[in-house]
């Protein structure tokens, strides 16, 4: 395996990470009598996220995202432009980064209806680990010399 391959290996993880984050709860509710999870899909239609504007759609963004940079890591796999594809991979993956960060920042200012109730759930955090990995495997590409070049 070369460097290339590697790379696109980690953008791939990446994007899959990113992916599953949206299952996973992005916000948690603790009320009197139960807690309730927000998984990334539910905050679309769940109550306390009724008068969000944008932020709601930041975790539907993010898996939207990571299936991007999954197809362009598997055609990076089988490609010679790694170039062209790790520098959408990496914009792609920057992309998640502020997706999480945003949603981060309006979960703990308060925003939402229940902002003393409200804690902030591990899918923000795992998409934004899944952004630094497509950042990093598609940035990484840019170096000159870790990829493989062509000599003609």
């Amino acid at each position: 395996m070369d460097a290339k391959q590697a790379l696109n290996i980690i953008a791939l993880v990446g994007g899959i990470v990113a992916l599953i984050a949206l299952f996973l709860p992005w916000a948690v509710h603790h009320g009197l009598y139960m807690t309730t999870n927000y998984s990334g899909i539910d905050i679309l239609s769940a109550d306390p996220f009724e008068d969000a504007s944008w932020e709601k759609f930041t975790p539907i963004l993010s898996a939207i995202f990571g299936v991007i940079t999954i197809v362009f890591a598997g055609i990076g796999l089988r490609s010679e432009s790694e170039m062209k594809i790790g520098i959408l991979i990496a914009i792609f993956g920057l992309l998640i980064v502020i997706c999480a960060l945003l949603f981060n920042g309006i979960n703990d200012e308060g925003i939402h209806y229940f902002p003393i109730l409200m804690d902030q759930g591990m899918g923000s955090w795992v998409a934004l680990v899944g952004g630094a990995l497509m950042l990093v495997g598609g940035a990484a590409t840019m170096i000159p010399g870790i990829t493989s070049q062509k000599r003609y």
